[in-house]
């Protein structure tokens, strides 16, 4: 079972307190399933966020063997990892959208830079109402970090 925790501001840290959250609810998940014989089959815990961890935290994962996954966090592998292995770049680092244009292109499910780049400048242009030029230049930062 994996938990996510996404928040807004870089800064923010996912605490002790987030893991003993998440820890309780996958026990008592997993107590809940294996009470009905149902065929799901918890075995791990996860905590998976888009900012740091606290030291406290990773330390109480490790005692319940709660697993988890943030920015910095595993040393190897880690949310910056796959962004980069993968290259899931989020649509929202590019500059020149407006939050009212991001949230038209989440509307449109553009989440990320290749989901951009399935579609036209001109589409792009009419989901988000912009300039023939902001849309070209999306484009370009687009196809700049994808290389």
């Amino acid at each position: 079972m994996i938990e996510c925790k996404y928040h807004n501001d870089a800064e923010t840290s996912s605490d002790i307190k987030t893991a003993l959250y998440i820890h309780s609810r996958f026990q008592d998940i997993k107590r809940a399933c294996e009470n009905k014989l149902n065929h799901y089959n918890f075995k791990e815990g996860w905590l998976a966020t888009n900012t740091k961890i606290t030291s406290e935290a990773v330390k109480y994962a490790s005692c319940v063997k709660l697993k988890i996954v943030a920015w910095h966090y595993p040393k190897h592998e880690n949310l910056e990892y796959f962004i980069e292995d993968k290259k899931l770049y989020p649509v929202s680092i590019l500059s020149g959208l407006s939050e009212q244009q991001k949230s038209l292109l989440f509307a449109q499910e553009i989440i990320t830079i290749k989901d951009l780049l399935k579609n036209t400048p001109e589409t792009i242009m009419e989901h988000i109402h912009t300039s023939r030029d902001n849309s070209n230049r999306l484009f370009e930062q687009a196809e700049l970090l994808l290389k």
